[in-house]
């Protein structure tokens, strides 16, 4: 049952991972899109990696904003359905629903939460075993107190059904199983509300 339980929560975890891994991917693709900039008074088409924080940005429904800065003028709609107004900080990955934006670059596409967002699921990918770790420390530090509490139940119990219950209860197993299918899962939730 344990090597079953183990080979299912690889592949729910392999599972996650991928999933989380195309949602990024379908959000950092449109960063190789060009970014309309106004230079000199004209509005110009930049590569991302061009823009510099300073430049001022403008972006229409339909855009993802690969960039985070202030919004200057202009009011928009977000997917979420969240309004957006001058003053606010628009953060990278926002998706206008309706109209259009002119922002304030603060940061430009590699440094921005998105970036790190997608840095932090690339490490997860290559590096499952980073979840496994805190777990199997958690069910390491579970294990004494496991035994400890047993052992106090048989003693006043003197019950063998009621111990054996309190043992099974407590052991560290299952958290070590579950925490790196819960640790890819919460990654490829995160993925998909970015």
């Amino acid at each position: 049952m344990t090597m079953w339980l183990s080979t299912l929560r690889e592949y729910i975890q392999k599972l996650s991972l991928k999933a989380a891994s195309n949602s990024f991917s379908n959000i950092l693709i449109k960063r190789g899109n060009r970014i309309s900039v106004v230079k000199g008074g004209r509005l110009q088409h930049l590569l991302p990696g061009d823009v510099v924080p300073g430049d001022i940005a403008v972006f229409k429904r339909g855009d993802c904003v690969p960039v985070e800065g202030e919004v200057i003028s202009g009011g928009a709609l977000l997917i979420p359905g969240e309004k957006v107004a001058p003053g606010q900080l628009l953060d990278a990955g926002s998706i206008l629903e309706k109209g259009s934006l002119t922002v304030k670059v603060h940061r430009v596409v590699g440094d921005t939460s998105l970036s790190r967002l997608a840095d932090i699921l690339d490490d997860a990918i290559q590096h499952p075993e980073i979840g496994s770790e805190s777990a199997l420390a958690y069910a390491e530090r579970l294990l004494p107190i496991t035994f400890l509490t047993t052992a106090l139940v048989f003693l006043f119990t003197r019950n063998f059904e009621r111990t054996l219950a309190v043992l099974l209860a407590g052991a560290p197993g299952p958290a070590g199983l579950a925490a790196p299918a819960a640790f890819s899962a919460a990654t490829s939730v995160g993925a998909g509300l970015v």
